[in-house]
């Protein structure tokens, strides 16, 4: 007789958040497929890797619980032992949505199903694996194949996949093969892992075919084991810092007119030795000072705050929901984001960013 396991919980119906931010601001909500409760996603996922599970439980008499029902039927989930109340009601809980959360190292479809049904919204690979990348693209789930030949690229893209994890990067020749494979792949972003650390990560960054890095870099063996997450965060906060680059720039003063503007920034070049140099409608004394004689956002004056990687910058205020200036923010020739402005001012000085 095969033998199995008996898992004993309390599932719940769940409700997932249809935006990011708190609760109290979201205004929607979505049914999850499957539900809630750690023994429940356990009992699924071990029955979906093909072992025997039957589930203890108790459950009211409401959709809640004929749906849990129906999901363990649906996985081979044995229920001869959930009990009916008609008096109490099944649980359900509300999960807000902050960030999203991917599984990696995903080697079967049953294993991206089980991932998915507790909680991952995309699938990484650790190799080329059509059955994951077809399981996924059928169920709506967003995959980043492993690769690292043309071919297992190629093979990707006959999939209508345009972002692909590069594993082992470095073993591979890292940047330099990256660059070689922008030409016949002028389509394919790549998410390099393997070797990247932090004193390259920034030079993997800086090529336009790379959308993202990853490494154990970011989860030293020692926090993990000591379970130590807030170092794992502060670790993580680190590397967002050192890609984003940020450090003042200059500090700008709204002057009222040119006159007063010249005059202001020859006080400060006499008093620091600075260079005075004359730029379209401003002053600047060296790098210290930006002196504005035209108008611009900003009571007082401004701060620039320089980045080297404007895209990401701007993806990072936005998911804070930091606002820019639709009328200042200003272009190169290429149409890339030169230098922007925020939309919030701050003891009445206005922030731009510059990219350096």
């Amino acid at each position: 007789m095969k033998q199995g396991l008996i898992l004993a919980g309390e599932p719940m119906g769940l409700l997932i958040a249809q935006s990011e931010g708190a609760l109290g601001s979201v205004t929607g909500y979505d049914l999850a497929g499957a539900g809630a409760g750690a023994e429940f996603n356990v009992a699924v996922g071990i029955a979906r890797l093909g072992h025997r599970v039957t589930y203890l439980t108790k459950l009211g008499e409401d959709p809640f619980g004929e749906r849990i029902i129906r999901v363990l039927t649906e996985n081979g989930i044995g229920n001869e032992f959930a009990l009916w109340s008609a008096e109490k009601r099944t649980g359900f809980c509300v999960r807000e949505v902050v960030d999203t959360v991917g599984a990696g190292t995903v080697h079967t479809a049953k294993q991206a199903a089980a991932a998915v049904d507790a909680g991952a919204t995309y699938i990484v690979t650790p190799a080329y694996n059509p059955s994951v990348i077809e399981w996924c693209l059928a169920h709506d789930v967003d995959v980043i194949p492993g690769t690292v030949t043309p071919g297992e690229i190629e093979g990707s893209r006959t999939y209508g996949i345009r972002l692909c994890k590069f594993f082992p990067a470095a073993a591979y020749g890292g940047t330099t093969t990256l660059k070689a494979l922008a030409g016949p792949f002028a389509d394919v972003k790549f998410l390099p892992t393997g070797g990247v650390n932090l004193d390259n990560m920034i030079d993997y960054l800086a090529l336009p075919n790379v959308a993202a890095i990853g490494g154990s870099f970011m989860t030293p063996d020692k926090l993990v084991a000591a379970r130590d997450w807030d170092g794992i965060a502060a670790v993580c906060r680190s590397a967002v810092q050192q890609m984003l680059g940020f450090q003042i720039g200059h500090i700008g003063i709204h002057a009222k007119g040119r006159t007063e503007a010249e005059a202001i920034t020859d006080e400060l070049c006499l008093l620091t030795g600075a260079p005075k140099i004359d730029v379209d409608g401003a002053f600047f004394a060296g790098t210290i000072a930006e002196i504005c004689a035209n108008p611009l956002p900003g009571d007082i004056g401004h701060i620039c705050i320089d980045t080297h990687d404007m895209p990401r910058a701007l993806a990072y205020y936005a998911r804070r929901g930091i606002q820019l200036n639709p009328e200042h923010v200003f272009r190169d020739e290429q149409g890339a984001v030169k230098i922007a402005y925020l939309a919030e001012t701050v003891g009445g000085f206005s922030i731009h960013l510059r990219r350096v």
